[in-house]
């Protein structure tokens, strides 16, 4: 009986020690994950209707070489006083092969910033004007 038990322990240890490789490739190999941005467009768009659902009418500031001027921005001219921010659309699906997307969640101010760098040479189509 003992006899059986040494076997069985050894057998067990040898058998366990056998590892397969495909299980190791399987655990080295990362994960690729598509990469996908920040849906800047469809945001706004949510914030205009979030605008228009509390009722609220914004400011408007006019500003030319020496006369600045406000006005109330009525609901009805809200698509042509936003267009500039909503077009081009700005979401994965034409972004991904020219830019870089970093995050940054700043608990200071309890925000999200969100970084888009050039990561190739960038088509005419695009146009980039740097705000600083």
């Amino acid at each position: 009986m003992t006899k059986v038990l040494v076997w069985m322990m050894l057998a067990g240890v040898l058998f366990s020690c056998n590892r397969s490789k495909e299980n190791d490739e399987k655990h080295l190999a990362p994960e690729t994950v598509a990469p996908s941005f920040f849906p800047v467009t469809n945001y706004i768009y949510g914030q205009i209707e979030a605008i228009k659902d509390m009722g609220v009418n914004p400011i408007k500031i006019d500003s030319t070489v020496n006369k600045v001027d406000t006005t109330w921005l009525k609901i009805e001219d809200f698509a042509e006083s936003f267009k500039e921010f909503v077009s081009p659309q700005i979401d994965s699906l034409n972004l991904v092969p020219f830019f870089e997307e970093s995050k940054f969640a700043d608990q200071t101010i309890d925000a999200y910033t969100f970084t888009y760098t050039p990561s190739k040479a960038l088509p005419d189509s695009i146009l980039l004007l740097k705000w600083d």
